[in-house]
């Protein structure tokens, strides 16, 4: 595990394809985790949501925002739920999931992002 600041560093094909990324857009990290994408997106200037299922990764997430001096909105959202979860209509310039697959899921995810935005998935 690469490290810096006590936080896993992210993916590189998000890093290597961060360009395609709205500038300073509003973001939605699906199952996220520690962070570690939420934290490193946040570091790059944009609005952050990051949601998971596990309110102990929250509060992970949460205490490393805190500790960099990051501003991230969090909440424990249980996304297998049925019917899926509403992750809200048209709000995101941009929807990142990695390491996380949930059908069912999908068309919330693309309901999400606003017209002419992004979904990153890995």
């Amino acid at each position: 595990m690469d490290v810096e600041h006590g936080v896993e560093r992210p993916s590189a094909w998000l890093v290597h394809n961060a360009d395609l990324l709205p500038r300073g857009g509003r973001l939605l990290d699906v199952a996220c985790g520690r962070g570690r994408h939420a934290l490193w997106l946040a570091v790059q200037g944009y609005e952050v949501t990051a949601i998971d299922r596990s309110a102990e990764a929250i509060a992970r997430v949460k205490e490393a925002a805190t500790r960099l001096g990051l501003t991230i909105t969090t909440e424990v959202v249980d996304l297998e739920t049925d019917p899926p979860p509403s992750l809200g209509s048209q709000i995101y310039d941009a929807v990142v999931v990695f390491n996380y697959l949930h059908r069912p899921l999908m068309p919330a995810i693309r309901e999400a992002v606003k017209i002419g935005g992004s979904i990153f998935y890995e």
